[in-house]
């Protein structure tokens, strides 16, 4: 079968968070390939409350999967991990994304690729430069540098360490 390149975000704000991205990790190896992941991210909440900073990585994966496929397992570990629909933008044990899967333009009632918001989200773009410098947006063409010189809100962003995950 053919291998095609996923660009995941994680984030957690609940709990111990550098676990928790680790963890949903070893699950998502079990699905994938996981090839890079970035280091973590500390940021302030999209609703720019008083939510614990949210901890983030990013990473890129090789599956078989298709997005629709990929989606169903990634949900399935958000589940099996204990995630919990708390409100829009609010609290998580754990939220996985898919940023970006194989270039591929895709807009379905469950699955917009790449991801809908993608261009105003630090704690995505951030981490994602890390890992893939000369990434693209297949929609925009845009290149992953000019994409963040244009972020109107950067969420306090900052690198906190790195993440063991092996």
């Amino acid at each position: 079968m053919n291998q095609k390149r996923v660009i995941l975000n994680l984030g957690s704000n609940l709990g111990n968070k550098a676990s928790n991205l680790s963890i949903a990790l070893k699950y998502i190896s079990k699905i994938s390939i996981i090839e890079n992941v970035s280091r973590v991210y500390a940021s302030k909440s999209m609703l720019l409350d008083n939510q614990d900073r949210y901890f983030n990585v990013s990473a890129t994966v090789s599956t078989t999967l298709s997005p629709l496929d990929m989606l169903k397992a990634l949900q399935s570990i958000e589940k099996k991990m204990g995630k919990e629909k708390l409100g829009f933008w609010r609290e998580r044990l754990i939220d996985i994304d898919i940023v970006d899967f194989n270039n591929e333009i895709l807009k379905g009632e469950n699955l917009e690729i790449p991801h809908y918001d993608l261009e105003n989200r630090s704690f995505f773009l951030i981490p994602l430069k890390e890992i893939f410098p000369g990434y693209i947006h297949p929609v925009t063409k845009s290149k992953i540098v000019d994409i963040i010189k244009n972020i109107k809100c950067d969420y306090d962003i900052t690198a906190v360490g790195e993440l063991k995950w092996r």
